[in-house]
């Protein structure tokens, strides 16, 4: 798809921005109740793109991004290539899910899956 992309592009004369980062791995998260899990790094893309999480499981659980150490933002978030990128979920009471991460630039591309696991004390 990629050669055809830059095949039209170059006939047409329109540029072709690549929006499909290289496979990121984040972990899962298991603690008390808070967890985070390391960076990843954002590779492969020319351009900036839009990215979403959501938490789908047991329990009331917040999940947050930091992009390059910053503040923790809510979805969707906004990386570009050499972004570093963090979760952390928290819970009062507890919860067993599945984060997913979405590529919202990309067709809503799912990028990645992590389980969270957090017992709330």
């Amino acid at each position: 798809m990629t050669i055809l992309k830059a095949a039209f592009a170059a006939l047409s004369g329109a540029s072709s921005s690549d929006i499909t980062p290289a496979a990121v791995n984040w972990a899962d998260i298991s603690d008390g109740a808070s967890g985070s899990n390391a960076n990843q790094t954002i590779t492969s893309i020319d351009t900036s793109i839009s990215l979403s999480f959501s938490y789908s499981g047991t329990g009331t659980v917040t999940v947050v991004a930091s992009v390059n150490g910053g503040a923790n933002e809510i979805s969707p978030i906004t990386v570009s290539s050499g972004d570093t990128v963090s979760f952390t979920a928290s819970s009062g009471g507890g919860g067993t899910g599945t984060v997913t991460v979405v590529n919202d630039t990309d067709s809503s591309t799912t990028l990645d899956t992590f389980s969270v696991t957090l017992t709330g004390i």
